[in-house]
């Protein structure tokens, strides 16, 4: 068995493959995606390409893995954006990229590349399993709700990612800022971490779910409205209760805290407050 052959019995989530010897569809050949999904039809494997948003579904015979450097023309897409400090978000491709660790990386993948083994990726997508901490959000736009362990799950330098890097990472980034901005005493911590991550993060488009999540977590119901067409959230929109931040458990709320003094004294170890050692 050659070397082609045996890469393809090895493929897996997040892997960069190319396309080929597509005969339906050969405008796709040659094309670079993503595995974003195995096994979805008839032993078929889903494979989103990045410069697209398409998402083409094609036999492991007509996948090759991709070991080279990527393309100029797609790795100059700002797959990652850098949002606040060391807290990145991005889509699935960027971190099928730091798995690659190509010879002539992207200006927007350096940053997370000289990070090294000290960069967490946090994957946000159900469908996939591809991250150092895993955290299994549905995409849906309805029964959506802030948890605390999205924020806990985040410490010291971060890629937090979904498949699109436009909707599940940034709702969490937003919770995340949200927390530490109202452990700083910000009286409008919600805008302010919703403007900081959207203007950073141009792609930015957390479905209604998600938005009307970050409302009921995080605003006092008297800035509903205001908060609300922030948000891009129709005011005819019914709210059916409101969960404040006291209802994140202790945990979040000492991650928080502490990350706030971290970043205030980056030479100070970065320790939870309530955490004991355990030796």
């Amino acid at each position: 068995m050659d070397a082609i052959e045996d890469d393809r019995r090895h493929f897996s989530l997040s892997s960069v493959v190319e396309l080929c010897g597509l005969e339906k569809a050969p405008k796709y050949n040659g094309k670079r995606g993503v595995i974003v999904s195995l096994d979805v039809r008839d032993g078929r494997v889903a494979v989103l390409i990045p410069d697209t948003g398409k998402i083409v579904q094609a036999l492991r015979k007509n996948l090759q893995m991709i070991r080279a450097l990527i393309p100029s023309g797609v790795l100059d897409e700002e797959h990652a954006s850098q949002v606040w400090d060391d807290l990145y978000v991005g889509d699935c491709y960027s971190a099928a990229l730091l798995c690659q660790s190509p010879e002539q990386p992207p200006a927007w993948l350096e940053p997370l590349l000289a990070y090294g083994d000290s960069l967490t990726i946090v994957n946000c997508a159900t469908e996939l399993t591809s991250g150092d901490i895993n955290l299994d959000i549905a995409d849906i736009p309805h029964d959506s709700q802030i948890e605390a362990k999205w924020i806990t799950s985040i410490s010291g330098p971060t890629l937090v990612h979904c498949v699109q890097g436009r909707s599940r990472s940034v709702t969490v980034a937003v919770a995340i800022l949200t927390t530490i901005f109202l452990q700083q005493d910000h009286s409008d911590a919600l805008a302010q971490a919703w403007l900081t991550v959207t203007r950073r993060r141009p792609q930015a488009s957390p479905n209604l779910g998600f938005r009307l999540a970050l409302l009921k977590a995080f605003a006092l119901p008297s800035d509903y409205n205001r908060l609300a067409k922030l948000l891009g959230i129709s005011i005819g929109v019914k709210l059916d209760h409101h969960i404040s931040l006291l209802s994140l458990t202790s945990p979040a709320r000492n991650f928080a805290l502490a990350l706030r003094e971290h970043l205030l004294q980056p030479d100070t170890p970065f320790v939870q407050h309530g955490e004991e050692d355990h030796v």
